[in-house]
């Protein structure tokens, strides 16, 4: 599921259901089908665990035009997970996909809020998650914090190289090629997925290689016509195809709406300020 391969997620056949693997893998089975379809409802189960439960709500949110009833419900999974006790992994799925809807939403003090807790702070998910929200508000300093805070207790799992490989390409100075050895590592398997193969696209671009970002973004294409990352990176590139596709694909992107806002302040800009017509010559 984290380096984007829903697929062989999905196609994993789950284990019997009084396995102590089988909640997990469900949840994770459940996830890989929303990252694909995220319109398609989920089936109702008999008896919900918290993490079902979040999900579930998490699921809503995706398909809803009003968020607020989907965030509400979320809210809800969330004041029964601080009443419980050692939880264990079900506590890291109701927090990290309870801060990705906070945080799409642009209630980001409230993600980091969720993703503060103590039982968070031992969960990779919730710890990349935290480091995203981060860097997005340009504060690599406390993204490196977290970071280290993570590896005394993390070892070498996959989503921490991610994580590391984020924050290189937003140190001061950079280490793009760090990042860039990350990224190639994790697309030498022999099915990549899109999303990582966009990855180190960026890392190519950042170390100023455009041809080779050019042929790792193709390829992502070509494996997932649909892949967000891949289409978000060729729209900024100036591709229109790529941008079309993007509006159909991710109607709520954060590209999206702020090319949405660029456009109503250059049309308010535009009333404002009328072009005299050309001076004509008199005969």
């Amino acid at each position: 599921l984290l380096p984007a391969n829903y697929k062989t997620v999905i196609d994993t056949p789950l284990p019997e259901e009084d396995s102590a693997s089988y909640l997990p893998s469900l949840i994770y089975n459940l996830r890989a089908h929303l990252a694909l379809s995220p319109t398609t409802p989920l089936p109702e189960p008999t008896d919900p665990s918290l993490a079902y439960r979040a999900v579930a709500a998490f699921s809503s949110y995706l398909r809803a035009v009003d968020k607020s009833e989907a965030l509400d419900e979320l809210r809800e999974v969330l004041l029964e997970v601080e009443g419980e006790e050692e939880l264990g992994w079900e506590e890291g799925v109701v927090r990290s996909l309870s801060a990705t809807a906070f945080w799409r939403e642009g209630e980001t003090e409230e993600a980091l809020d969720t993703l503060s807790a103590e039982g968070a702070k031992k969960d990779l998910e919730c710890v990349a998650l935290t480091v995203q929200i981060q860097l997005s508000l340009n504060r690599s300093d406390l993204a490196q914090k977290t970071l280290e805070a993570a590896k005394k207790w993390a070892d070498d799992a996959l989503l921490l190289q991610l994580v590391e490989a984020w924050v290189s390409l937003r140190t001061i100075p950079p280490n793009y090629n760090s990042s860039y050895y990350t990224f190639l590592e994790l697309t030498t398997v022999p099915s990549p997925s899109a999303t990582l193969l966009a990855n180190r696209a960026i890392a190519q671009l950042c170390q100023g290689n455009v041809p080779e970002a050019e042929g790792s973004l193709a390829e992502a294409l070509e494996k997932d016509p649909s892949n967000v990352e891949a289409l978000v990176l060729s729209a900024r590139a100036g591709n229109d195809e790529a941008l079309a596709k993007l509006k159909q694909t991710a109607p709520d992107h954060p590209l999206l709406k702020a090319l949405q806002e660029a456009e109503v302040k250059f049309e308010e800009a535009r009333i404002k300020w009328e072009v005299p017509p050309l001076a004509t010559a008199s005969a």
